[in-house]
């Protein structure tokens, strides 16, 4: 029945202004009521916000002592998940529980290695800087960037590298990277999805966050942020793992900032990672 669609624009700032009210107003008395009257909005005395009060000062918390903040809401809720979860690890074996971690951040298991892609490379001192695209079918690109010492020879630790400022971020002179690679490790540092070139642009910041149209993409798609964020990295890994020069037992992680969760997270489903690092990055969620 497409005659049943109708489409209203107005040139007006984001709302339900009085103009797409009458509209709607319009459609549904056509369609619902099967009338075609016209609809006008009549003007409307609206309450002050004084009026619409229902304490002295408009202040609740400062109104009633025994109230409770959402934030005081949430803690108290979180202090009640946190003994949830130590009851839930003493009746569960570490195995089992991995497996049900994985399940609940949407991590699917006997994932395939990823095609990757070269974007150049390009010589600075003792060390090669390669571009990469980390491609899994059906998925976003994964740019990163793997950082490897000249003239390398035999098999060697390697870091994977998860900042969720961007992965160059502390590939400056005589940062963190370099001084890994002066130790002989190979380094690949990733952008994550929604970090660094996949991060939303500064113009698009909504509620304080650039993370609120990934979240919401995530929310669209059935799929926790969490768990895919951990998908790229458990990539990065699988990329690590198949290289000449890397010694696949000694695989660290560098977790930092937002992608420590996703560093926690994918040594814990990850069999074989020789530590994690974690800076600063949030600590606990109570």
């Amino acid at each position: 029945h497409p005659e049943r669609m109708e489409m209203f624009a107005y040139d007006d700032k984001h709302a339900f202004s009085k103009p797409r009210r009458e509209a709607a107003a319009r459609w549904m008395t056509r369609w619902l009521l099967g009338r075609n009257d016209p609809v006008t909005e009549p003007e409307m005395k609206t309450y002050t916000p004084e009026q619409l009060r229902v304490t002295a000062t408009g202040q609740v918390l400062k109104e009633y002592p025994q109230s409770l903040s959402v934030s005081q809401l949430n803690l108290q809720r979180a202090h009640a998940l946190a003994i949830d979860r130590k009851n839930y690890w003493k009746s569960r074996s570490v195995p089992e529980a991995m497996k049900e971690i994985g399940e609940l951040i949407g991590v699917r298991p006997n994932l395939q290695p990823p095609q990757v892609e070269s974007r150049g490379v390009v010589q600075r001192g003792t060390y090669q800087i390669e571009k990469l695209v980390l491609q899994r079918p059906d998925e976003i690109p994964v740019p990163g960037l793997l950082f490897v010492p000249s003239g390398i020879e035999g098999k060697h630790p390697a870091t994977l590298y998860l900042d969720g400022r961007g992965k160059a971020t502390d590939a400056n002179a005589g940062g963190e990277i370099e001084k890994r690679l002066a130790r002989g490790e190979i380094v690949l540092s990733l952008d994550l999805r929604g970090f660094g070139e996949t991060s939303d642009r500064k113009r698009n910041v909504v509620y304080y966050t650039r993370e609120f149209r990934a979240g919401m993409w995530s929310l669209h798609l059935g799929q926790t942020l969490l768990g895919q964020r951990v998908e790229d990295a458990l990539s990065g890994f699988q990329v690590l793992s198949n290289h000449a020069h890397v010694d696949a037992r000694q695989i660290h992680l560098v977790g930092i900032e937002r992608a420590g969760p996703v560093a926690l997270h994918a040594a814990a489903l990850q069999t074989g990672v020789a530590s994690v690092s974690l800076r600063d990055s949030i600590r606990s969620w109570v």
